[in-house]
């Protein structure tokens, strides 16, 4: 009785919840992060050498720039919550060695 009364999630937060998991692994991923970085010098490297046309390399680099800023801020933020978390569990380790 108590299980049929309580409420399923909804789908809608389901599927929020799986982009939103989506998005930080990509933000996060090690492999996107060289890509773009690889575009950027790429791109930036054939304007220069004119091979595209120079407001599209502009385009691709300042974009390619801000993707580097926001992987590499969410990089050091995942480092920070990891070496928070670290610390945490050796916390909790000492305690128990201690009882």
């Amino acid at each position: 009785m108590l299980i049929q009364s309580a409420k399923q999630p909804s789908d809608e937060k389901t599927v929020k919840l799986i982009i939103q998991d989506s998005i930080q692994q990509i933000s996060q991923s090690g492999k996107i992060a060289a890509a773009t970085s690889a575009g950027t010098a790429g791109t930036g490297a054939l304007t220069w050498l004119e091979w595209i046309p120079s407001d599209i390399g502009k385009l691709a680099t300042l974009i390619g720039l801000s993707l580097s800023l926001v992987l590499i801020y969410t990089h050091i933020k995942k480092y920070k919550r990891e070496e928070e978390k670290h610390k945490l569990e050796m916390e909790i380790l000492k305690k128990q060695a201690g009882l």
